[in-house]
């Protein structure tokens, strides 16, 4: 953004743009600036002002005194990570385990896909906790394992009052959508059983990939053939307007499809919104034309996941909304709401036999 387009924006909206462009300046934040202005520029075009002055503390009163669970594929990760980030300030900057249950936890670490629970730690035992789980049948009925994940942790580690956000889709390809169709019903009757004790379960939807391919999901005969780099590219005829709304061109039956969600999102919202009711979390609008902030990983430019900061931290935002859509209520009664089981042992060292002191997350990262 020029110094003028800076110069003309509300005050509080400019103050929190400069204040990025100077982390950047610093090398505090390493991130392409342009990404920075794009992203500033598109959440203004579509009128969402309040998403550039949205602060921590307008989450901290649903996240306080309770666990937020974020389990999913990497594409979950990127959303927690975003989320940590945000909420960096309430944290002590220590990584510790889920719990010291031990069987819970070497179940959850046994999970195909890495499992790798961790949480940060805020305080009024606030937590806010991450579980690797990248396919549907490692959610409920544990076909892979012992037992499925959502189970597990409502059974041994979990409170009532805790939010869960679940997702998997990308690790599902086409040519398995009767077995997706199968594991979200698995959870959407999961849902319908346990949500009198535990109500906070929501679906966070897919987001979008933008391969170059008709409508931009990455297709499963490329698999093991093709290899990135890879040019990432928008769907033709799908475009958005400034109030975040989807418009596909007429006629153009990809751009119809793709503005619907695209397969997995149009079965996960006939299945688990429309017939079992469970709320979600519609991040699907904000990636779907997004396909100039995909990041590079080992193999070059890939168009599935996003640049940090781009799209995930929008994501934080449509959490807010959606918390507050579906009249989620703060835990006022924190202090009264003591775990079962122990769940505030700090980081273990691989070649300790018991619990060592909390790890940074540089230290953890390098192991």
């Amino acid at each position: 953004m020029t110094d003028e387009q800076i110069n003309s924006l509300p005050d509080q909206f400019r103050q929190q743009v400069l204040f990025v462009k100077q982390q950047i300046a610093l090398g505090i934040v390493k991130v392409d600036s342009q990404t920075v202005d794009s992203v500033v520029s598109r959440v203004l075009e579509q009128n969402n002002h309040d998403l550039l002055s949205m602060t921590p503390c307008e989450l901290w009163p649903y996240m306080r005194g309770r666990t937020t669970w974020v389990i999913g594929d990497s594409m979950s990760k990127d959303f927690f990570k975003a989320l940590k980030c945000f909420m960096i300030e309430f944290q002590d900057l220590a990584t510790y385990h889920a719990s010291n249950n031990y069987t819970a936890m070497h179940l959850l670490d046994s999970i195909p896909g890495f499992g790798e629970p961790h949480c940060v730690h805020m305080p009024q035992r606030t937590r806010l906790c991450q579980v690797h789980t990248i396919q549907g049948d490692l959610f409920i009925e544990g076909n892979r394992t012992k037992i499925g994940v959502l189970p597990l942790l409502q059974q041994s580690m979990a409170h009532p009052n805790d939010i869960f956000i679940v997702n998997f889709g990308l690790w599902h390809g086409e040519t398995k959508q009767p077995e997706y169709k199968d594991n979200l019903h698995q959870l959407g009757k999961f849902y319908t059983a346990t949500k009198d004790k535990f109500p906070n379960l929501f679906w966070f939807e897919t987001p979008k990939q933008h391969f170059d391919s008709a409508d931009g999901d990455y297709k499963v005969p490329w698999i093991g053939t093709r290899k990135g780099p890879f040019t990432c590219q928008p769907v033709q005829g799908l475009s958005m307007d400034k109030d975040g709304a989807l418009h596909a061109e007429a006629g153009n039956a990809v751009a119809e499809y793709v503005l619907k969600g695209s397969w997995r999102n149009i079965m996960a919202r006939e299945i688990l919104i429309e017939q079992y009711k469970l709320p979600v979390i519609p991040v699907y609008n904000s990636s779907a034309t997004a396909w100039q902030f995909h990041r590079v990983n080992f193999d070059g430019q890939e168009c599935s996941h996003y640049c940090h900061p781009s799209i995930p931290q929008l994501w934080v935002w449509v959490l807010k909304q959606t918390l507050q859509k579906y009249g989620l209520k703060p835990v006022e009664n924190w202090q009264e709401g003591k775990r079962h089981k122990p769940g505030c042992a700090t980081v273990m060292d691989r070649d300790e036999g018991q619990y060592g002191g909390a790890k940074t997350i540089d230290l953890l990262q390098s192991d």
